[in-house]
């Protein structure tokens, strides 16, 4: 045997000795480490309130792999048990340097029952990744496509294949992204038929920790196409497409941020059509307090919060001035264009003293500081979309609506010189301009004066000049009619 044979063949045996001792260190380091990750996983639960406890259970070790159950038990949602199999070793799947590779299976049990018979496959929900020496989490899960609905308290789905993403490092940076062609959901109401079909769906989340302990969370959606089908009043049927929106919610110190961005286009509401619509927004200097409260700490939450401290009054959320940035807004129809930007930033309202009723006063009452409100919209733009309206709601001819929405446009025109000036105008465009700074307000850059913030109000809660058909009550023989939606 020759001097080559020989270091080879004890090369392979050294080899296969290491590869054996990391497997068996490995196998033992994934039971010493999974308690953390339970308890982690748990307590991850916990914070964000989903009601469910995860639970390890039947665990068998082996050498070169390992056998348990993971169940999510819950006293409020259907129990959920997945049997797991995990690859011990340094190199589990040769694919990427890992502690262990793992895959598991959904259970069939009894509560899931009906999921499980709707199920194009055999199996309804799949999962496989990889936990790294580090403690990261990388694991992508299936859903099988549903054949046909579920019935959940008269709300049926349906979908295609949805494939989940999730990558979690130690570190506590979690991303996510969830994407299916065809998600529908149908419900029935006043046993009629109504349906919302979502295709080319992407959800996307990111969270990171930042210097001030906490996360920088981004959320992100988008849908090809949205058709919604009311069957009980189809006036109000729907559709658009490409939309996409992204919320970005950011913190330093004490303070929190948050930006929105929402793109769409073909957007369609009963006879209502858009070209597009595109919004920029902001909120800033939200104290971070009042997110932790409530557990909150995602940007689609703050504005709810903000709305709710200016109802309140709340000292501990208005005292740090937030502030809200409309930096744009567009929606566009076949005829024109409505643009605006708004800005408020606000404070702890003042209580008026008693005897004073001037504007001034009246104005430092309000939860602000500062604001300012202005909307061009061309006429063209407002002619279309209220004939549209009047189409829909009033069941006329196109020739008579928009007849009917010029004379109405006309009429809301005098009206606002009427009441003060609410409203500019040219030949070609309608305009609106309002701005409050410390106490001093101006409406179309004139004075806001006790008078003219009495007249704006008249017209705030005027009886609406939109006129609405009647709708008959459903019959059996209206339900009869009504085609079932697929």
């Amino acid at each position: 045997m020759s001097k080559k044979m020989i270091v080879s063949g004890a090369t392979v045996l050294i080899l296969a000795g290491i590869y054996a001792g990391a497997t068996f260190y490995t196998g033992n380091q994934i039971q010493k480490q999974m308690p953390v990750m339970i308890e982690n996983a748990n307590l991850y639960l916990q914070a964000k309130n989903i009601p469910y406890t995860l639970v390890v259970s039947d665990v068998k070790q082996g050498f070169f792999s390992s056998q348990a159950k993971l169940t999510l038990q819950s006293e409020q949602m259907p129990e959920l048990s997945f049997d797991v199999t995990t690859k011990n070793g340094p190199l589990p799947g040769f694919s990427q340097f890992g502690m262990v590779a793992f895959e598991a299976t959904l259970n069939d049990d009894a509560s899931l029952k009906e999921i499980f018979e709707t199920a194009q496959a055999p199996i309804l929900v799949t999962a496989d990744g990889r936990i790294s020496f580090a403690g990261d989490l990388n694991m992508g899960i299936a859903i099988s496509p549903l054949g046909k609905s579920i019935g959940m308290n008269e709300l049926d789905i349906n979908s295609d294949k949805i494939t989940l993403a999730i990558d979690y490092q130690k570190n506590n940076t979690f991303t996510w992204q969830a994407s299916t062609p065809k998600l529908s959901l149908t419900q029935l109401i006043n046993r009629v038929q109504s349906s919302l079909v979502l295709e080319g769906i992407t959800l996307s989340g990111e969270n990171k920790p930042n210097a001030s302990g906490l996360n920088d969370v981004v959320h992100s959606i988008k849908l090809d196409k949205v058709d919604l089908i009311n069957g009980a009043e189809p006036r109000f049927s729907g559709k658009l497409a490409n939309l996409q929106a992204t919320s970005t919610l950011t913190s330093k110190d004490e303070l929190a941020g948050a930006s929105y961005k929402i793109d769409a286009k073909d957007i369609k509401f009963g006879n209502i059509e858009f070209n597009e619509l595109n919004l920029l927004a902001a909120i800033t200097n939200m104290p971070v307090s009042s997110l932790a409260e409530q557990n909150q700490f995602a940007a689609y939450f703050m504005p709810m919060i903000l709305n709710q401290a200016t109802t309140l009054n709340d000292e501990a959320v208005l005292s740090t001035h937030p502030k809200l940035d409309i930096s744009s807004l567009e929606m566009s129809n076949q005829k024109g264009l409505l643009a605006g930007q708004a800005s408020v930033e606000f404070n702890v309202a003042k209580k008026p003293e008693a005897s004073t009723r001037n504007a001034e006063a009246l104005l430092k009452g309000l939860p602000l500081s500062s604001a300012l409100i202005d909307v061009k919209a061309d006429k063209s733009f407002l002619t279309d979309f209220i004939s549209q309206f009047n189409q829909m709601n009033l069941g006329i001819e196109k020739e008579k609506a928009l007849k009917s929405a010029e004379e109405m446009l006309a009429s809301i025109l005098e009206m606002s010189q009427l009441y003060g000036g609410i409203l500019n105008a040219n030949d070609t465009q309608v305009t609106f301009n309002l701005s409050i700074e410390n106490g001093v307000g101006k409406l179309n850059q004139a004075p806001l004066t006790e008078q003219r913030m009495g007249q704006l109000l008249g017209v705030m809660f005027a009886p609406s000049p939109f006129k609405t058909k009647e709708v008959a009550p459903i019959t059996d023989e209206d339900v009869s009619d009504t085609p079932a939606v697929e």
